[in-house]
């Protein structure tokens, strides 16, 4: 494939995409998990075990010409926004939702709804290409060492740790998509990155 084939491609696929969306069911499966499933636990290891369960459900998306692979869409699916139009603060639903289910509360304060505004997280690619994964964990094992004894630190830090093994594990499964479409070149990589340190522009 040329580079004017790939690139004719990418925008066909970006207008076609652009009108017929993928739908995510990744707030479904956050809300679900953290009153279903994680619910019985402290605020932080519910929160983090939530977003990780959601992360590790997403579906993979990976096309022929792909060379930057981990795609995600936020169009909710329908069952999805059935599931948060419960949580509307303007219906009388959202009483019965609250007994129904104590906790909401607490992830309505902290908003782990869809009414709570969506933020853009810059992430420190730096980090994750110096050190990957692995060294990141690294750090925060080392980090709970030394805060030993503080609980909000030590909260902080097993989250990460939670979270830094949902990327790996999220990772793995485009791993093996890419294995089975025969990009091989690309399932190497992703191999290599973001569990370890970049070696070169290519894995970076």
């Amino acid at each position: 494939m040329t580079n004017s084939e790939r690139l004719n491609l990418i925008c066909l696929n970006c207008k076609e995409k652009g009108v017929n969306q993928p739908q995510t069911h990744y707030y479904y499966d956050l809300h679900k998990s953290s009153l279903e499933v994680f619910g019985d636990l402290p605020f932080w290891e519910k929160s983090a075990r939530s977003h990780a369960y959601a992360l590790t459900n997403q579906d993979v998306y990976i096309e022929s010409y792909d060379k930057l692979i981990g795609r995600t869409y936020h169009l909710n699916e329908r069952k999805v926004e059935k599931f948060n139009s419960e949580f509307d603060y303007r219906s009388e639903v959202v009483r019965k939702i609250k007994e129904k289910y104590p906790l909401f509360s607490e992830i309505e304060r902290y908003e782990m709804t869809l009414n709570g505004a969506e933020g853009h997280i810059a992430w420190r690619w730096d980090k994750i290409l110096a050190k990957g994964t692995t060294g990141l964990k690294e750090d925060a094992l080392n980090y709970l060492e030394k805060h030993k004894g503080d609980e909000k630190a030590e909260e902080f830090y097993k989250g990460v740790l939670i979270m830094l093994d949902a990327m790996e594990e999220w990772n793995e499964k485009h791993i093996k998509v890419l294995e089975e479409m025969g990009k091989l070149e690309e399932a190497e990589i992703c191999k290599r990155v973001p569990k370890y340190p970049a070696r070169n522009f290519r894995e970076a």
